[in-house]
């Protein structure tokens, strides 16, 4: 399991790449100087999906992508609140 284990974190920290890249590159075509994100306390309550998407939204870490994308921004000169 913990071949697996491994496996799935280093999945998940390619989409937190991917995602914030994303984020930061749309900020700088738009040419903000700043990326504000929202506080996302309580988001899991509110999703109400499969029990497939679920257990893919639970595994979710909002505070590393998060982290990534403070670290991405940067990276670029931006600022994030």
């Amino acid at each position: 399991m913990e071949k697996y284990r491994g496996r799935e974190r280093r999945r998940m920290d390619a989409v937190y790449h991917r995602a914030a890249k994303e984020v930061v590159c749309e900020a700088k075509e738009e040419g903000a100087a700043v990326i504000v994100l929202e506080k996302l306390k309580g988001i899991r309550g509110r999703m109400n999906y499969s029990k497939q998407m679920n257990g893919r939204l639970h595994r979710w870490s909002f505070r590393r992508l998060q982290s990534v994308v403070e670290y991405k921004a940067k990276l670029n000169g931006l600022t994030v609140v």
